[in-house]
């Protein structure tokens, strides 16, 4: 039950599953993605200032999970897409299975939005004048 609805909200949203092959080991495909990452500072933040460059990518990578963005130099986002992937052994090959999605806290605060919202029309267009 939970795989389904989990299947139809990424398809409602637009968050199609994709892989990534490794042509490393298992250990050495996350070693080398978390040298590639920078780890953020502030919670979820990372200012791309500190490294004196336009773009980077920010994030945590463990065996469990994986959780990438982009932090840009002038411009902080929370509507901005995440990476949100697993790593996976199969048949002897390392595949990064995931999706780019936007953060959890970030939908579901739209979500409430839009409820407050309706809500609120609802009650205008129904209500006894």
């Amino acid at each position: 039950m939970a795989m389904t609805l989990e299947k139809f909200v990424d398809a409602l949203s637009g968050a199609e599953r994709f892989a990534i092959e490794s042509d490393f080991d298992f250990d050495e495909s996350i070693t080398r993605l978390a040298a590639a990452t920078k780890r953020p500072l502030f919670g979820n933040y990372r200012p791309a200032i500190l490294s004196l460059k336009l773009s980077i990518v920010v994030g945590n990578v463990s065996q469990q999970a994986v959780l990438l963005w982009v932090e840009r130099i002038s411009i902080r986002n929370n509507l901005r897409p995440v990476f949100i992937a697993n790593f996976h052994m199969i048949e002897s090959r390392v595949i990064l299975i995931g999706k780019f999605t936007m953060h959890k806290l970030t939908s579901s605060g739209l979500v409430g939005w839009a409820c407050i919202m309706a809500c609120w029309i609802a009650g205008v267009l129904w209500s006894p004048s």
